[in-house]
């Protein structure tokens, strides 16, 4: 979405832009600037890098996964096992051969500008990787459907979306749900690589609690309308769109403290412990008893991603 998003916003102003997948062959003559996603899977860029002879922005888009010294191994390994098991592409030779750190390092060299979605994120950076330069913070932004208006209407349950995988921790809001009976809509596909625990999600979840495939972003908005409360109960997060998606359509937001975009949502948000379920149930009856305030119009424009994307025009026009 944020690559979506970025790119159809880019093509509202006097730059255009091409959005080109992993295994693409890619005409970077045609180009004047390369825009990648995503540093922790350096094996998707780093078999381009040599054939690119113009300025290179990223979005880092960082998750810190493991914090132990094995970490860049463990993701070298991640990367090569799914290669073996079907489940992703071949990394290549330049990544099997440099491994993980060393490839990120060298994606990090190359570019002239990193752009992160948070402050903490940015710090995270320089604090793990070696780099000259200091990243640029530019958060996410609203699909222009999020700024339409429309009638407000009687609102229960809660939804938790996005992709269901550990990292999302979807279990914490089930177990809850059905602790409390709390009518409960869990909207995303289960990860490819984690298949297993979208099923142990399933086998877990009480009859209160319904299952939702992903949804393109008009069917999103009349759940998020229907809602009383977003639960985002995940281990981990850089920006949390969903939270700002489903706050702009005036839903109560019960979010994560490792949301790392808490300082954002510190006045809109009830917080909790994503380990700890008695604190996530007691952040549920909270917010129900809360007393909610939308957005005002200004507040959702000035979140549009057609406000956002002029700071990375500016990144643009500085390569």
């Amino acid at each position: 979405m944020q690559i979506i998003e970025t790119a159809k916003a880019i093509n509202q102003t006097h730059f255009s832009a091409d959005i080109h997948l992993k295994g693409e062959s890619i005409p970077f003559m045609n180009y004047d600037l390369v825009h990648f996603f995503n540093l922790g899977r350096p094996a998707d860029i780093l078999p381009y890098l040599p054939q690119i002879r113009v300025p290179i922005v990223v979005s880092s888009i960082f998750v810190k996964y493991d914090k132990s010294r094995f970490q860049y191994l463990i993701e070298y390994a991640k990367t090569i096992g799914r290669w073996i098991n079907g489940s992703d592409s071949y990394p290549g030779w330049l990544y099997i051969q440099m491994r993980h750190k060393k490839a990120v390092q060298l994606i990090i060299d190359r570019a002239k500008y990193l752009i992160t979605t948070t402050p903490k994120e940015a710090k995270r950076l320089k604090e793990n990787w070696e780099m000259e330069k200091t990243p640029r913070t530019i958060s996410l932004g609203l699909n222009a459907l999020y700024l339409e208006k429309f009638s407000q209407q009687e609102r229960a349950g809660a939804i938790v979306v996005g992709r269901l995988e550990n990292l999302k921790n979807q279990k914490a809001a089930i177990l809850a749900s059905n602790d409390l009976q709390l009518p409960l809509k869990v909207i995303g596909n289960s990860a490819k690589n984690q298949a297993s625990y979208g099923e142990e999600c399933k086998k877990l979840a009480g009859e209160s609690v319904s299952f939702l495939p992903f949804m393109e972003t008009k069917e999103l908005i009349l759940e998020y309308r229907k809602a009383e409360l977003l639960i985002l109960p995940s281990q981990f997060e850089t920006f949390g769109l969903v939270a700002l998606e489903a706050w702009s359509q005036g839903c109560k937001l019960v979010l994560s403290k490792n949301i790392e975009s808490s300082d954002f949502f510190k006045e809109k948000a009830v917080f909790f412990d994503p380990n700890d379920k008695e604190d996530l149930i007691k952040a549920i009856e909270t917010a129900q008893n809360s007393t909610s305030i939308p957005p005002s119009k200004s507040d959702l424009e000035s979140l549009s991603w057609s406000t956002i994307v002029n700071e990375l025009e500016r990144i643009y026009e500085a390569c």
